[in-house]
C-alpha cells in the first residue's frame, strides 16, 4: 500500500467534497490563513415574524411582531448567520454564531489583508463582510460594512474547538 485516502470525503468529483450537516444552506466558505479556520455564511429560511417598514428612517431596535388571521399564509424571510468552523474536526465552534438583523443579507464575505500596526508585517487578515438591508420595493436599501478580526483566546475545559471567536471592529451604515 502506497496510500490511503480519508474516509467520509467525495473522491468522484473534480474537487474533493466533504458534507457536513448544518440544517443551514451555506452561502460563503473563507479561510483565514493565521488562525487556520473557516469563516462560513449560512442562511436558513425562516417564517417572517416582522413587516418592514415603509419609510425611510432606520428601523426600530425592537420591532413588534406582527399579529395575523391564522389563516393567513406566511411569507418566508432568510435569515443570515456568520459561523466560525474547525478543519480538524469540521464542525461549528461552540458559541462562534453570529446572527444578523431581520432583513439583514449577507452579499459577501472575505478575509482581506488590512494595514494594521498590531503585526511586524504591517498587514493582518481580517474578516470583512457586506451587508444590505433589504426591505422590498417600497423601501430604500441600506448597506452596511462590518469588520471582524479572529482571536486567539484559552478554550473552555473539555472543549477544544472554542480557542478562537470574533470581535467585531467596525460595524457602520454606508451611505
Amino acid at each position: 500500500r502506497v496510500s490511503t485516502l480519508m474516509p467520509g470525503f467525495n473522491y468522484d468529483a473534480p474537487l474533493v467534497t466533504k458534507k457536513i450537516h448544518m440544517r443551514r444552506s451555506c452561502v460563503s466558505v473563507e479561510y483565514h490563513v493565521e488562525n487556520e479556520i473557516y469563516a462560513l455564511v449560512t442562511k436558513d429560511r425562516t417564517v417572517a415574524k416582522y413587516d418592514p417598514q415603509f419609510t425611510n428612517e432606520e428601523p426600530p431596535e425592537n420591532p413588534e411582531p406582527v399579529k395575523r388571521d391564522p389563516r393567513f399564509i406566511p411569507p418566508k424571510d432568510s435569515s443570515f448567520a456568520l459561523h466560525l468552523l474547525a478543519p480538524g474536526a469540521w464542525e461549528v465552534v461552540p458559541g462562534s454564531k453570529i446572527e444578523m438583523d431581520p432583513f439583514d443579507q449577507i452579499t459577501t464575505c472575505k478575509v482581506i489583508d488590512l494595514r494594521s500596526q498590531e503585526h511586524s508585517s504591517g498587514k493582518r487578515g481580517l474578516v470583512v463582510l457586506g451587508i444590505a438591508r433589504v426591505c422590498g420595493e417600497e423601501v430604500s436599501s441600506r448597506g452596511r460594512v462590518m469588520i471582524l478580526d479572529i482571536l486567539d483566546v484559552v478554550p473552555e475545559p473539555g472543549q477544544p474547538l472554542t480557542k478562537n471567536k470574533f470581535k467585531v471592529l467596525y460595524n457602520e451604515i454606508q451611505k
